[in-house]
């Protein structure tokens, strides 16, 4: 099974489940780096990546090599921003035609998910969503994350027919 797992993180906890799930399935890594980043320093990164969502901005990233048709299995991951899912996966998203597939979301926050979910959803119209995992306050509490994705991953393995 050609897995691959499609993520953006600014501050680290989104690539820490990416990195698990990678490691689990031994699946392609794309990290999606925007050609110019926003400042990781509060309040600054709230109020210019909170504009960048209201406007439905889709800032250009750095190149990546991705087709879909390689893969029998993606997972999307993206921090909650202003209660969806970043503008860097919004680019992906815009930059792909992404159909027919099965797709695993995951979203990382500190409080709630918000609208990330049925917002990705919209946007993967035609495609199998296996799942939604969304996970809160990863990197203060590691383990917790670690366990709780590896209960995910087995789902997901009892889903999948390949």
């Amino acid at each position: 099974m050609n897995t691959v797992v499609v993520y953006y993180s600014l501050d680290g906890n989104t690539q820490f489940i990416a990195e698990e799930i990678s490691k689990h399935y031994q699946a392609e890594l794309i990290n999606l780096k925007p050609v110019k980043e926003i400042s990781r320093a509060e309040p600054v990164k709230h109020i210019w990546g909170g504009k960048q969502v209201l406007m439905q901005e889709a800032p250009p990233l750095e190149n990546y090599n991705f087709n879909p048709e390689n893969y029998d299995l993606i997972f999307l991951g993206t921090p909650v921003w202003s209660f969806t899912f970043s503008p860097p996966m919004r680019s992906f998203l815009k930059e792909n035609y992404i159909k027919g597939k099965d797709v695993v979301i995951f979203c990382t926050h500190r409080g709630i998910p918000g609208r990330t979910f049925p917002h990705l959803r919209k946007e993967l119209a035609g495609n199998n969503i296996i799942q939604e995992l969304s996970f809160r306050n990863v990197l203060g509490q590691k383990t917790k994350a670690q366990q709780k994705l590896s209960d995910h991953l087995s789902e997901i393995n009892n889903q999948l027919s390949y």
